[in-house]
């Protein structure tokens, strides 16, 4: 490989962590709706919102979490340096 090939260690650390936050939002991913259809809409329907608002959290903090770690990979990947 050349010179002008090589990515610099920085970007590939920046990757790194965005690949690392992607991965650290799967579990919110899949707790949340599982949260919701397994006791947020029961409990919703007989009048506790708790649930159904913790699993509603849990879906945004996912998006949040897998969003920023998204743009933090394509920012490495596109950034000039």
């Amino acid at each position: 490989m050349q010179e002008k090939d090589k990515i610099p260690t920085e970007q590939k650390q920046s990757i790194f962590k965005g690949i690392a936050l992607m991965l650290g939002s799967l579990p919110f991913i899949f707790l949340g709706p599982s949260l919701m259809f397994g006791a947020g809409i029961p409990q919703f329907k007989e009048g506790s919102y708790m649930m159904f608002i913790l699993s509603i959290a849990l879906m945004i903090t996912a998006g949040i979490i897998g969003v920023t770690g998204l743009r933090k990979v394509l920012k490495a990947f596109f950034d000039n340096h």
